[in-house]
């Protein structure tokens, strides 16, 4: 049997334990303390990191956008230079052709064209039957700049048409 512990030695025992509780809290509060300094840490890395990510994308975005505006403004303007290279082609065509039709987008030259055809007298038939043809091909250049206008919603040239 083991000999009763006396008052002193129960007193050092509980102290002991005492201490040895108060010595695991407080591994365990630094424990605790670093694990959650550790989390605080990647977390902090890891918004550092999307931070990184997020700006290197907004850059590459912004390149992008500089570089889309760049080829859409280039894109314009080889439309521009186009379209006013097939105009001229075009004019110069109708002069070589010879063409005595009026150009219908040009309001001066189509009302020189119906005033001199309204004051100029047929001789014959052939010469009133080749008049209704010239006729015809300046209404019908009418109603395709016409119809232009509308599939493109010009709508000064369709009121003008």
């Amino acid at each position: 049997k083991m000999p009763k512990k006396t008052k002193k030695e129960k007193e050092e025992e509980k102290k002991r334990a005492e201490e040895e509780r108060l010595k695991l809290e407080e591994e365990q509060r630094i424990k605790d303390e670093e694990e959650r300094k550790q989390r605080e840490e990647e977390e902090r890395i890891k918004r550092e990191l999307e931070e990184k990510i997020r700006q290197e994308e907004l850059a590459r975005l912004e390149e992008e956008q500089t570089k889309v505006i760049e080829r859409s403004n280039t894109i314009s303007r080889l439309t521009v230079e186009s379209e006013e290279r097939k105009e001229e082609g075009d004019e110069w065509d109708k002069h070589i052709s010879c063409d005595p039709l009026p150009d219908p987008e040009n309001e001066t030259d189509l009302t020189s064209f119906l005033t001199l055809w309204e004051q100029g007298k047929d001789k014959d038939i052939n010469e009133c039957i080749e008049n209704c043809r010239i006729a015809e091909e300046v209404v019908m250049k009418l109603k395709s700049l016409y119809f232009d206008a509308v599939s493109e919603l010009k709508t000064d040239n369709i009121e003008w048409c």
